[in-house]
């Protein structure tokens, strides 16, 4: 018989050194996971804040447009003030955004959902004699989606609120 006692102990070595490899691969595997999910937690809160901060900075750059005695009202003859067509194209666009996820519906509706609300029905004779069904159809829905979350709030604080 043939010393095999050499290639014995090279393959024992190689053998016993992909045992300590693939344990330290599973080691570094789970790390490496852990980190993985931490990232991604960290992320989501990233988007979620962000969200949140570009939800207020955009509702507010609307409510800057309106006066502080709010919308006209308006009926269904009415005739569109100059000064209200941006206000009902910001208001229609911020609906787009806040139906589509891009802003927070539950984040406007605790600020502002009753006031929004209420500025609604001011100008609802108006939306809904528009001759196109697709007419503020965004604005529409989110007053729809305003009343399923349950709206909150009242106003914003201005700079001249006394209680600020």
């Amino acid at each position: 018989m043939a010393d095999h006692g050499g290639s014995e102990t090279a393959i024992a070595v190689f053998t016993a050194f992909l045992v300590f490899a693939t344990i330290a691969l599973v080691l570094v595997t789970k790390k490496l996971s852990k980190a993985t999910q931490l990232l991604a937690t960290k992320t989501q809160e990233d988007f979620t804040r962000r969200k949140a901060q570009e939800t207020v900075a955009a509702w507010e750059r609307i409510r800057d447009l309106i006066e502080p005695g709010g919308l006209p009202r308006l009926t269904s003859d009415s005739r569109l003030p100059d000064a209200m067509r941006p206000i009902l194209r910001k208001l229609e666009y911020f609906g787009a955004c806040v139906n589509s996820d891009v802003y927070d519906l539950n984040l406007f509706s605790q600020l502002s959902g009753s006031w929004f609300l209420q500025q609604y029905d001011r100008i609802l004779p108006y939306i809904e004699t528009r001759q196109n069904p697709r007419a503020y159809a965004d604005l529409k829905e989110l007053r729809a989606r305003v009343h399923r979350v349950g709206p909150g709030g009242g106003t914003l604080p201005t700079d001249g609120d006394p209680d600020l």
